[in-house]
């Protein structure tokens, strides 16, 4: 009785967090113009890549340390490469608007670190076996977003005035999240964390790569069509994008609620568990073709403009979350057999 519990509320935290996830990004998309939201989504796009290519893979080495205990890198190093990384964009950030660049040039720099900084502390609680909270911080960057904008709107504040109160709460986030990794940094000891800077970063840079080319297959239509195009064009692209991503939840809800024993379990065992996720995925991605239309009325007008207007593509778009599945269960085969390096040259 007492495990059946445990896994409503888990399955119960996981919906509201990863609901949260999937609506944050469709409220803003509702409350703002539609060229201000075209712009977020390019940058954070870019950010993303950036995140990961800045990043050099410490966040994807963090099961490692803290579970695989491999002894050449060290949280200390993951934490000092971090810190240095964020301070470094927040510079270029007063930079860019110093100079006065495009909009989305400075925002892409926040929200690289943003999400840089993110996913490090997120990986840190899914390998300590603390799945819920690590689900709700995935959503934070969105969550900032909308809540600052859900704030102005609730104020009345102009809908070609919200997008500067969304950039203020995804700011706030950010300085968070750099305040609470400068203090780790402190704990894990400077001199320490040097120590084991170069090994750590020869650990993380074969699952940057690896990493990277998997992004590249959800980012590259966002960052095609914002390099392309309008960013009204990219609005619409987006919030197809952030509709039909929902089937991927199936694929979340196991790989989150088990992601320590992706580490633990034997290899074997693993490989016999795999597909199994994958065929969840394409089951979901059939019942959201089917209930496309009556799904429209709970994720809001401008997913209904859009998929009214570009149908075909919203379907092609559903389809590649089979794709996304099966490229994330690899990865983290490939990282917990320390052969992310040479996937990613054969890649």
């Amino acid at each position: 009785m007492r495990r059946m519990f445990r896994a409503l509320q888990y399955v119960f935290n996981f919906g509201l967090a990863r609901g949260a996830l999937f609506v944050a990004p469709l409220v803003i998309a509702n409350l703002l113009p539609a060229a201000h939201y075209g712009t977020l989504e390019l940058a954070q796009a870019l950010a993303s890549l950036g995140a990961i290519v800045l990043a050099l893979g410490t966040s994807a080495a963090v099961p490692l340390v803290v579970l695989r205990k491999v002894s050449t890198a060290s949280w200390g190093g993951v934490v000092l490469h971090q810190v240095g990384i964020g301070a470094a964009l927040l510079l270029v950030t007063l930079l860019l608007t110093l100079v006065d660049a495009p909009d989305v040039a400075w925002i892409a720099c926040v929200s690289t670190a943003a999400l840089m900084l993110q996913a490090l502390w997120s990986a840190l609680l899914k390998s300590r076996n603390r799945a819920e909270p690590s689900l709700f911080l995935d959503a934070g960057f969105w969550l900032s977003l909308a809540g600052a904008a859900i704030i102005a709107a609730l104020l009345q504040v102009p809908p070609a005035n919200r997008a500067a109160w969304a950039f203020t709460g995804l700011v706030s986030y950010l300085i968070a999240l750099g305040a609470w990794t400068l203090v780790n940094l402190f704990r894990a000891g400077i001199r320490t964390a040097a120590s084991t800077y170069g090994a750590t970063l020869r650990l993380g840079v074969p699952l940057m790569v690896a990493s990277l080319l998997t992004l590249l297959a959800t980012t590259s239509g966002r960052i095609g069509v914002g390099l392309l195009s309008t960013p009204e064009l990219t609005a619409e692209y987006s919030v197809l994008f952030r509709a039909t991503a929902l089937p991927i939840v199936a694929h979340q809800i196991l790989i989150v609620a088990r992601y320590r024993l992706v580490f633990e379990l034997p290899m074997e065992d693993l490989e016999r568990r795999l597909p199994w996720i994958v065929l969840l995925v394409a089951t979901s991605v059939a019942a959201f073709w089917a209930l496309s239309r009556p799904l429209g009325l709970l994720l809001g007008p401008a997913f209904v403009s859009a998929f009214v207007r570009h149908r075909p593509e919203g379907l092609l778009i559903l389809a590649q979350c089979v794709l996304w599945s099966a490229i994330a269960l690899n990865d983290m085969v490939n990282t917990r057999a320390l052969t992310a390096g040479t996937v990613a040259l054969w890649s």
